[in-house]
């Protein structure tokens, strides 16, 4: 299998108040809804998950996410070539640091909160396999490396649009929701967000 690495978008924020609930499920609607996964998949979507906690530091937690969405099976025109499914995948981790419980005041409801350092990295990337007839003889050997270079490099750079396109997305929706003054007191606000440039396609 081949990763080529799209772009990566990271979010932080240090001694803030969070409703971590609320930004898990909003961020799992928002994969569900742009085909990362589905309602029903089990487990949703961990690859990892750590937590520990200690009554001085408050607790500790990494989460990975590693959702993919199929683009498209690309066949080519030779015989002996089966299809290559490419997939965009997302690399999620989000890290928590000395968060503990805590109650707020917020548009005169008092709510529960968690407060500590939350960081978000994301990493975008086209995920596929190797065609089949790589390893065939040598002159399908040859022929790999012309039609490769030719023809599947223009599939690659198609399907590279399409998931930078998505990275933008995941940047705008997270941006959006970390920023949400409901999540928040008024005061301090997020560290600058570091990852892809403000472009618009």
């Amino acid at each position: 299998m081949v990763d080529i690495h799209i772009g990566f978008f990271r979010a932080k924020a240090v001694g803030e108040y969070f409703d971590l609930k609320r930004f898990y499920k909003d961020f799992r609607y928002w994969l569900i809804a742009e085909g990362y996964c589905g309602p029903d998949t089990t487990n949703f979507p961990e690859r990892y998950f750590y937590l520990s906690e200690t009554q001085k530091d408050g607790k500790e937690f990494y989460v990975w996410w590693r959702p993919k969405k199929g683009l498209g099976v690309f066949s080519g025109a030779l015989k002996t070539a089966k299809g290559v499914q490419f997939y965009k995948a997302l690399k999620i981790n989000m890290i928590g640091q000395k968060f503990k419980d805590a109650e707020i005041m917020h548009q005169g409801k008092k709510i529960k909160v968690s407060k500590g350092t939350f960081e978000v990295i994301i990493h975008s990337y086209l995920h596929f396999g190797m065609p089949e007839w790589e390893t065939g003889n040598n002159f399908e050997k040859a022929v790999f490396d012309l039609f490769w270079k030719r023809v599947y490099k223009k599939s690659i750079e198609t399907y590279k649009n399409e998931a930078l396109k998505d990275m933008y997305k995941v940047q705008a929706h997270l941006k959006k929701v970390m920023d949400m003054e409901s999540w928040k007191p008024e005061g301090k606000t997020f560290e600058p967000h570091f990852g892809l440039p403000e472009i618009e396609f």
